[in-house]
């Protein structure tokens, strides 16, 4: 029984299968129309996860992440000891290294680097008088000396001394006419001349690898001794007068003995060149400025003789000022404005040239103006050349450098002109070669920054007169037999015009001063 029901159960499926097959087979032979795809099947399960292949290369970094929150503050330390304040004195320094650095940012060797290609150009203007230029209210007309006041650093309270040849001596030295033996005696014909010993301005920009020229009136030796010659002293070039003075138009030395040499010569070689004197200074600083090769950097000195007497001007600028009363000063008005042209043609070159924006331009008067003989005026100022009151050293100066200096400054920081040695050398960022000590002063973070610092004691003389200057107080002795013969003491801030003597209300002031001219004086 058993054996029959599994027979029957296997026929039957073997049937199933037979038919099955037959049907495939006849619909493989017999194909008809495809009908319509039919509805997409559910999603079988996932199957059986294989292997795990080899890791592949790595993909590009992603971008960062967002930062996390801050963690929690660290317990406080143990305080340390207490650090002493810096002086009043200390913290200027400080103050002034800090604008210094932003002036000059160090380079990447660390050293400190120049703000420009670094050329200067230095006008000095012989006895010109305080009240004597158009912006301190003049009917003379002095248009680009204007323009570098207005366009620059106005120098306010520079101070020079009375007389040529010592302002000279301090400009190119750096240091104090009265300690290195300067007293006004080279003239042309006299041996001698500035101490070899001591190191000018021009060798420190020809060290530099500048091109270095000096033009116009010497006045520190060299007509008899010729090593005291410019061309000698760190110049490449020098061409105009050796001495204190000329006649302008002849080029020929006063004197009143009727000896009267020619003083006009260009490397040592004696020339006989017709012109004004002041003309030809412009010509020359013109001929050289066109002669630079390209991105060649220069140090150029020019020194007018004029407005120094004797009086000479072209006759259709004094025809201009016959205005004024005083014949000399016609004469002498007419010279300011001859001068000013020159500044102005040689201003024009450096701008034909592009070099306007690179080059540092210096304006100076080596002194007071000549009231007695020369036709100049000090106004409001008392006093004049040779004098040590404020219209003898008080002078008119200004500091012009576009892109670099703003326009328009204007600087009651009391300057000297040994100050205007290192000044000028930190604003080119040249390195002094000077090994003696200088007595100037490094401004030029003060006057490019509009600060203001107190002065230390300066003492300002000439023959028997000295003055000293000691922050808003000013001294004047007059010194015979190594005793005061005349005293004047100025509150200098408040009567900058000297009209009152406060010498007997403040005689401590009056002594503490007085060591410093004692000093000078002491045999």
């Amino acid at each position: 029984m058993a054996t029959s029901a599994l027979l029957r159960t296997n026929t039957g499926a073997t049937l199933c299968l037979f038919l099955m097959t037959v049907i495939v087979i006849i619909g493989a032979s017999c194909t008809g129309n495809l009908g319509s795809q039919g509805p997409v099947g559910l999603k079988g399960s996932a199957g059986v996860v294989g292997p795990q292949g080899k890791q592949g290369p790595s993909g590009d970094e992603g971008p960062s992440g967002q930062r996390g929150s801050p963690g929690q503050q660290g317990v406080q330390g143990i305080q340390g000891p207490a650090g002493q304040l810096p002086s009043e004195a200390e913290l200027l320094v400080l103050i002034n290294q800090v604008l210094s650095e932003k002036s000059h940012p160090p380079d990447t060797n660390g050293n400190a680097a120049v703000t420009n290609a670094n050329n200067v150009l230095f006008f000095v203007v012989d006895d010109l008088g305080w009240g004597d230029v158009g912006y301190h209210g003049s009917k003379i007309s002095t248009p680009n000396i204007d323009r570098i006041v207005t366009g620059g650093i106005e120098l306010n309270r520079v101070y020079t001394f009375p007389v040529c040849e010592l302002t000279r001596a301090g400009l190119l030295t750096g240091r104090s006419p009265l300690t290195i033996g300067v007293k006004n005696e080279h003239f042309y014909g006299t041996p001698g001349g500035l101490s070899l010993d001591e190191n000018l301005i021009s060798q420190d920009f020809k060290a530099a690898n500048y091109s270095t020229f000096m033009l116009g009136k010497w006045h520190l030796g060299g007509s008899v001794d010729t090593e005291f010659l410019p061309q000698n002293r760190g110049f490449d070039h020098f061409y105009g007068l050796v001495g204190g003075a000329i006649d302008s138009d002849s080029h020929k030395v006063p004197s009143p003995k009727g000896n009267k040499p020619t003083d006009w010569q260009r490397n040592g070689v004696q020339v006989d060149e017709a012109g004004h004197a002041t003309d030809l200074i412009a010509q020359e600083a013109v001929t050289l400025l066109k002669s630079l090769e390209q991105d060649q950097p220069f140090f150029m000195y020019i020194a007018f003789n004029a407005v120094h007497t004797p009086l000479r001007a072209p006759s259709d600028l004094v025809e201009k000022y016959q205005f004024f009363e005083n014949p000399d000063r016609q004469i002498y008005a007419a010279m300011v404005e001859q001068v000013d042209r020159a500044m102005g043609i040689v201003l024009e070159t450096l701008q034909e040239q592009s070099l306007t924006e690179n080059t540092l331009v210096v304006f100076l008067s080596d002194n007071g103006g000549n009231e007695d003989k020369g036709g100049a005026l000090n106004n409001p100022l008392r006093g004049g050349k040779a004098e040590v009151f404020e219209g003898g050293i008080r002078t008119t100066g200004a500091l012009y450098w576009p892109d670099t200096i703003n326009p328009g400054m204007k600087s009651d920081q009391f300057l000297s002109v040994m100050d205007l040695y290192p000044t000028i050398l930190s604003a080119t960022g040249i390195t002094p070669t000077n090994l003696n000590p200088l007595d100037g002063i490094d401004y030029w973070s003060n006057l490019n920054h509009s600060i203001t610092t107190p002065p230390s004691k300066l003492v300002i003389g000439f023959g028997k007169s000295f003055a000293v200057f000691d922050q808003q107080w000013k001294l004047i002795r007059k010194v015979f037999d190594r005793k005061a013969d005349e005293e004047f003491l100025f509150d200098i801030i408040k009567d900058p015009n000297e009209t009152q003597n406060l010498a007997e209300l403040y005689p401590n002031v009056v002594a503490d001063l007085a060591t410093a001219i004692a000093e000078l004086t002491r045999p």
